[in-house]
């Protein structure tokens, strides 16, 4: 029964903290510089690091749209997505 509670406790010790919009809005003024020279290179260092948080779910769509056309090396599509 021990070797159970230890594991919950180290699942709920990985738990990732909620993404704020402060730097949600640095991340896509960042994307936007990136892309704006095709520097898709940090395009995904972005995204990865945005992969460290939690997405709340009022952006959560938007996030995955721009996540899918940064893989698929969409410079226009991604652009279009930012504000």
């Amino acid at each position: 029964m021990c070797a159970s509670h230890t594991a919950l406790s180290s699942s709920e010790g990985n738990k990732k903290a909620l993404l704020d919009m402060a730097k949600w809005n640095d991340a896509l003024a960042a994307l936007k510089e990136a892309l704006s020279t095709f520097d898709f290179d940090t395009a995904d260092f972005i995204i990865n690091d945005l992969n460290n948080y939690e997405i709340p779910k009022d952006i959560e769509e938007l996030y995955k749209a721009i996540k899918t056309k940064i893989h698929n090396v969409d410079q226009a599509g991604t652009m279009q997505l930012l504000p």
